[in-house]
């Protein structure tokens, strides 16, 4: 807990074995310099400022976020730099961000994105991902104010997107008799 300070992580999490859990409960900014390997969940209760995973150190490549489950409140945006990964089915993905604005609340997911469960973004202005995204179980965005862009292939067994603007660039495919619910002022594919 750092209250209203940063925490900075300076290196990989769980690279040797990976920790049970790992909870952040409060900080203003949340930078990982690293790969984050964590078997159970992920978690970071109350961020009121950015969320940084899997940044580069010089001289190395991105980290990668691997964890059972991935639950965070808060923050006025959000990068994971590297692959996200998660493994536990019954436990999703799930992000919520501090109140979105016309200055805050970008989401984005700048390599791949595959989840053994849903995939539920309560709230973002603008949410990106940048390359493949697997959802293997319901991918779903309960409220977005700006753009939902997937730049590659979006596959999932449910999709139910509720946004202003939503983008396609390349495909979406749901698997077999799932359902796909699009909600938008502007849908391009």
């Amino acid at each position: 807990e750092a209250g209203d300070g940063d925490v900075i992580i300076l290196g990989d999490i769980g690279s040797d074995e990976p920790l049970r859990n790992l909870t952040i409960l409060s900080a203003r900014n949340v930078t990982i310099f690293g790969s984050v390997n964590v078997s159970g969940e992920f978690k970071i209760v109350n961020a009121s400022g950015e969320i940084r995973l899997g940044v580069a150190l010089p001289n190395t490549s991105v980290g990668n976020t691997t964890a059972g489950s991935i639950d965070f409140t808060g923050g006025s945006e959000i990068t994971f730099e590297g692959d996200v990964q998660t493994t536990d089915a019954a436990a999703p993905i799930s992000i919520r961000l501090s109140a979105p604005n016309a200055d805050s609340g970008n989401i984005t997911f700048k390599q791949t994105v595959t989840t053994n469960g849903d995939l539920v973004v309560d709230s973002a202005r603008n949410l990106l991902f940048s390359d493949v995204v697997s959802v293997f179980g319901l991918l779903r965005q309960v409220s977005g104010s700006g753009v939902t862009r997937f730049q590659k292939l979006v596959s999932a067994d449910d999709f139910d997107l509720q946004v202003v603007s939503l983008t396609f660039d390349s495909a979406l495919s749901v698997r077999a008799s799932g359902n796909v619910l699009l909600t938008a002022d502007e849908i391009d594919f």
